[in-house]
């Protein structure tokens, strides 16, 4: 796992970096990397178009914590 966290450390950094507005590393662990695990360990149907949901949530999830 600790591999995984310091790339998503690295990507939320270089983000930030461009002055865009981008999550905390634990809202990408439970918001996206959850769920895609939990679909992987358990052979919950997940195909692309779920994936690319989770990803088109959590930016607008973030921003409305902000508001």
């Amino acid at each position: 796992m600790e591999p995984r966290l310091k790339q998503i450390e690295a990507m939320l950094n270089r983000a930030h970096e461009r002055r865009e507005q981008a999550p905390p590393t634990s809202e990408v662990l439970d918001h996206l990397l959850a769920p895609l695990y939990f679909h992987a360990l358990f052979g919950a149907p997940g195909d692309r178009t779920f994936a690319e949901g989770l990803v088109d949530r959590l930016p607008r999830d973030h921003r409305i914590g902000l508001q």
